[in-house]
């Protein structure tokens, strides 16, 4: 189960569609507040989620999930055009196990999916 948290609606329907190919059941979150809203019910294995979000940005989301829910320990990897440094420093301090920038290799991302689902 992977949420994905994207606020450009064809890169989210886009991956969407390539992860369910790959047998994974997909949400699609737009904003910092559907994500929260779903993870009240839903219960995902992994989280991809975009930096930037139009009410938010990914590292915010992922610091409440954090502390909303902490016994949820949902392996989250940050996808971003950002390819600074400090940024890639900054997701990690928040608890992001991967950073990919985009454009990314589809294969390499579902690598990277598996890798942090196994170790959740």
């Amino acid at each position: 189960r992977v949420l994905v948290v994207e606020d450009d609606e064809d890169a989210a329907t886009t991956l969407s569609t390539l992860l369910v190919y790959r047998g994974c059941e997909v949400r699609i979150a737009h904003s910092v507040r559907e994500a929260l809203d779903l993870f009240q019910s839903w219960n995902p294995d992994v989280m991809l989620c975009d930096i930037g979000l139009p009410d938010g940005d990914g590292c915010a989301l992922l610091r409440q999930v954090r502390e909303l829910m902490p016994e949820r320990l949902v392996p989250a990897i940050a996808l971003s055009a950002f390819a600074r440094e400090e940024d890639r420093t900054r997701a990690a301090s928040v608890g992001f196990e991967l950073y990919v920038t985009k454009p990314f290799e589809v294969e390499e991302l579902i690598d990277h999916i598996r890798q942090v689902a196994k170790a959740g």
